[in-house]
């Protein structure tokens, strides 16, 4: 891992990525990580050693919630969880420098869900 420590942005999206998943979560200088559409059911608790991370890109996997882990990411400034199964807005999440943005994709999400 210390071949990538100056590494600071990595779009695997749309990769079958699930298995090398912890690998990139000990790469601590991301700080924008893009893992959109790898089938990603849960949001791994590591996600909290990357703590330089600033934007965060979930779209298109099968997330049912947001893991309170991510509200530990005080740096986070983007979150994409367009596309999932979301059905319910996480408690904690002003905490995030990020609500207004996230709050927007889950509306458009549960407006998509009524309309069908």
């Amino acid at each position: 891992m210390s071949s990538l420590r100056k590494l600071d942005y990595l779009d695997v999206s749309d990769n079958k990525l699930s298995p090398f998943l912890n690998i990139v979560l000990q790469v601590t200088s991301l700080t924008t990580l893009r893992i959109a559409g790898i089938n990603l059911t849960d949001i791994p608790p590591a996600i909290v050693s990357l703590t330089a991370l600033q934007c965060l890109d979930l779209a298109r996997n099968n997330l049912s919630k947001v893991a309170a882990e991510l509200f530990e990411l005080t740096n986070l400034t983007e979150l994409d969880v367009s596309f999932n199964n979301l059905k319910t807005m996480p408690s904690g999440l002003g905490q995030l420098k990020v609500a207004a943005s996230f709050f927007f994709e889950l509306l458009t999400q549960l407006l998509i869900i009524f309309a069908n």
